[in-house]
């Protein structure tokens, strides 16, 4: 198995005396951009308004006549499709190849569960705890890093089982 790789022609840029690829800043603007719509699309459209109130109570979106399946399915989709958009934004500084999407999806679980299940905020700021404590531990235990995540995860479940920034659900 051959892994590819793009290679963009970019210089490395001085950044407060390292270099820094500058491709690096566009994926930042580009994710702050997306995530920026999420945010749009879940608390000011009337779907997105939809989609939270099915997310709390099936029943009652159910009940106004709205088709749940469909909602999950446009889920699904807008899930698929940014996930598809960020594998293009990050192919040039990430080889493709077998199995590396293990790492990528175990950090993903670990900031959706530390930040709390329908917090936006929650998840920014649990990716910015993961994506620290992940680079720290690539240092000190290049093979434990995402043990060190685990392990991070549990403490969070441990502590507060509905994440950092979510709300405690009853039923």
């Amino acid at each position: 198995v051959q892994n590819r790789r793009i290679v963009l022609p970019i210089e490395p840029m001085p950044v407060l005396g390292t270099f820094v690829n500058p491709y690096l800043f566009f994926i930042i603007a580009i994710g702050l951009i997306v995530a920026g719509l999420l945010w749009w699309f879940l608390a000011r459209t009337r779907t997105g308004k939809i989609v939270r109130a099915a997310v709390y109570s099936r029943d009652m979106v159910s009940a106004l006549g709205i088709r749940i399946p469909t909602i999950y399915a446009l889920v699904f989709g807008l899930g698929v499709a940014i996930a598809a958009f960020s594998a293009g934004v990050f192919l040039p500084i990430i080889p493709i190849g077998l199995g590396m999407d293990m790492d990528l999806i175990v950090q993903c679980f670990a900031v959706v569960v530390i930040g709390g299940f329908g917090s936006i905020i929650g998840t920014f700021v649990a990716s910015l705890l993961v994506g620290i404590v992940y680079s720290f531990s690539i240092l000190i235990w290049p093979d434990g890093a995402l043990a060190i995540i685990f392990v991070i995860l549990v403490a969070v479940l441990i502590w507060r089982p509905w994440g950092l920034f979510g709300t405690e659900m009853r039923f």
